[in-house]
C-alpha cells in the first residue's frame, strides 16, 4: 500500500485508518445527558400483549427535544427504549408516550416491480400517537423505569 493512499492507508501503527474511528455504540457521547433504562410494556385491556408496535417518548421539556427517544415492543409488548436509537435509556423528565401500531394490506393489483400494492392499516386509535391525545404519561427520575400501559383495541 502506498504511504498517503486516502483514509485506509496505514498509519504508523499499521492499523488502517478505517479502525480508528470511535464507535459511540459501546459508550456515550460526552454531550448525551445521563440515561436510564426504561422498559415499557404494552398491553390491551384482556391482558394480551400489543407486540410489533412502535412506541416514542415526547419530552415536555424543549431542552431534551433534540434527542430521539424509541423503541419497538417485542411478542411478549414490551418496549426497550433506546435515545436516538443506539443509546440504552432515556434522561430525566417528564414525556409524553405515543404508541402505532400499523399492518401491511393488499390492496389488489400489482406494482411495475410486479410486487403486490399494499396501504399501511393502523391497528391501534389514532390518539395513541399524538402528544394532544395520548392518555399515556410518564416521569424518569433517577433510576430504571418499569411501566405498563393499556390499550383499548
Amino acid at each position: 500500500m502506498q504511504e498517503g493512499g486516502g483514509i485506509f492507508s496505514k498509519r504508523k501503527s499499521g492499523i488502517p485508518a478505517k479502525y480508528l474511528c470511535t464507535n459511540f455504540r459501546r459508550s456515550n457521547p460526552p454531550v448525551l445527558p445521563k440515561l436510564f433504562e426504561c422498559a415499557l410494556t404494552f398491553q390491551f385491556e384482556d391482558g394480551s400483549p400489543v407486540d410489533r408496535a412502535g412506541v416514542s417518548l415526547i419530552p415536555e421539556d424543549s431542552a431534551l427535544a433534540h434527542w430521539s427517544i424509541s423503541g419497538a415492543t417485542d411478542s411478549s409488548g414490551v418496549a426497550r427504549i433506546y435515545t436516538s436509537g443506539d443509546f440504552p435509556g432515556a434522561s430525566a423528565g417528564k414525556y409524553k408516550v405515543l404508541v402505532r401500531k400499523q399492518e401491511s394490506v393488499a390492496t389488489g393489483g400489482t406494482d411495475e416491480y410486479g410486487e403486490p400494492n399494499t396501504e399501511l392499516r393502523q391497528l391501534l386509535k389514532a390518539q395513541y400517537n399524538t402528544p394532544a391525545g395520548t392518555p399515556f404519561s410518564l416521569e424518569i427520575s433517577d433510576k430504571a423505569v418499569q411501566e405498563t400501559f393499556k390499550v383499548e383495541k
